[in-house]
């Protein structure tokens, strides 16, 4: 079965690469209404003023290439589409062991995992690259120093909860209580918001320090000056977990006004949020230069993972009540709904898709628990998934919980333990276990 996921994951992941790569990146195109083909992504109509024919934009889609580009827990995956959708050049880089499934990150490895494919890009592809765009793992966050454009502490990763991982968790948790609505998304240990308060009380944030999630790291770091600075800006998908007010599209005063008593604290740390698939602005001259770029090339809003797995699905001319499960090193769900869902003590909260709503949740359940166990060979797993016998129950009950220990969906419980109750018989061939959640 977790042979089975591991390889739905991976086809999956390609999917949704691509749709970062081309159905995504199209809205950076002036189309005017240009339908993208073999995509159901209608790219955004643009003011006059930044139009191009729509004749001109196709003649640019024709010539031009685009890049997505996925950071997860394992690595970084890069996938290159032309202008009719083909994918022309696919590549990805694996963490070291010791960064891998990790709570906290070093961000260098995330920079030399992308210097490394972007320097393997066939120079063909690079010169005529129009637009790079990139996801990245949900409620992953860093603090990063405006006066030098580099990280001041270590990423805190989707999976780090700051009521078990960090002393001031609690005190963060209080000032989060007092302040949010109830049943609001940052009324958990692992939304980024919590984890920018627990390490504000741990060491008091500079007053040049911004907080960036995992994808808008990168964004800034593709945009560099000569300096090494760049702005930091985040898309409306990634901003969700930090309290930003994806309804009306801004910080509300429970978070940022002057009677908030997280007012003070998040003062001038917050970053720009735009819309997913808004030009962010070009990538910077030494990344030009270095990787083969034309200047020109942009640096797109990306999303998060689980998002970009929703429309790769076909989510975005799914009717309300359809579902998507993306299963990779952990579990998300997302279910096309009218109205947006909140309850921070079942995980369950609501991204905005254009003006519909996908509520769901993100689960540690995950073919990362396979780590876990000893297992990190997949060619090993296959051969073991041969011996499974679907149609045989074996009456065993999982829950495969990545590190062991910590849910966040469907039940927000930080001290959950993971179930394994233990493995079939060798003989008559092994059966079909249940993997669960809730």
């Amino acid at each position: 079965m977790v042979a089975f996921f591991a390889s739905g994951a991976a086809a999956l992941q390609h999917v949704f690469l691509k749709w970062l790569a081309l159905g995504l990146l199209l809205q950076t195109l002036p189309t005017n209404g240009f339908r993208s083909p073999k995509t159901s992504v209608v790219a955004t109509k643009y003011s006059s003023s930044s139009l191009v024919k729509p004749r001109a934009a196709r003649q640019l889609l024709c010539m031009a290439y685009y890049a997505g580009l996925d950071f997860g827990s394992g690595g970084v995956r890069l996938c290159v589409v032309d202008g009719a959708g083909a994918v022309v050049h696919e590549d990805r880089k694996g963490w070291q062991a010791k960064t891998r499934f990790n709570i906290v990150h070093d961000p260098q490895a995330w920079e030399d995992g992308l210097d490394e494919l972007l320097c393997a890009l066939p120079p063909a592809l690079a010169a005529d690259l129009a637009a790079l765009c990139c996801s990245g793992t949900s409620s992953s966050v860093l603090a990063v120093d405006r006066a030098t454009g580099l990280p001041s502490r270590p990423a805190l990763m989707y999976n780090y909860n700051a009521l078990v991982e960090n002393p001031k968790g609690g005190a963060a948790m209080e000032l989060i209580f007092q302040a949010s609505p109830e049943k609001h998304t940052v009324r958990s240990g692992a939304s980024c918001l919590a984890k920018m308060l627990a390490m504000h009380l741990q060491a008091p944030l500079r007053p040049t320090e911004i907080l960036a999630a995992q994808a808008d790291y990168v964004s800034a770091w593709l945009r560099r000056d000569a300096a090494g600075r760049a702005e930091v800006v985040t898309d409306w998908n990634n901003a969700l977990k930090l309290g930003y007010d994806v309804q009306n599209l801004c910080y509300p005063d429970w978070l940022v006004g002057e009677a908030s008593p997280l007012g003070r604290i998040v003062e001038g740390r917050l970053p720009r949020v735009v819309a997913p698939g808004t030009r962010v602005g070009p990538v910077g001259s030494q990344t030009a230069a270095k990787y083969g770029l034309p200047p020109t090339c942009q640096v797109v809003a990306g999303t998060t993972d689980s998002i970009a797995a929703f429309i790769a699905a076909g989510g975005v001319a799914a009717k309300e009540g359809t579902g998507v499960t993306s299963l990779g090193t952990t579990l998300a769900l997302k279910l096309r709904s009218a109205v947006p869902v909140e309850d921070a003590d079942r995980g369950i909260y609501s991204h905005r898709l254009g003006n519909a709503w996908l509520v769901g949740g993100a689960s540690n359940v995950g073919a990362g628990a396979l780590a876990d166990q000893g297992y990190t060979d997949m060619e090993e797993v296959a051969r073991l998934m041969e011996k499974i016998d679907p149609a045989r129950d074996v009456d065993l009950d999982y829950y495969p919980l990545v590190g062991g220990q910590g849910e966040r969906f469907p039940e927000n419980d930080p001290g959950k333990r993971a179930q394994y109750p233990g493995r079939p018989e060798e003989g008559g061939g092994r059966g079909r276990g249940r993997a669960r959640f809730g």
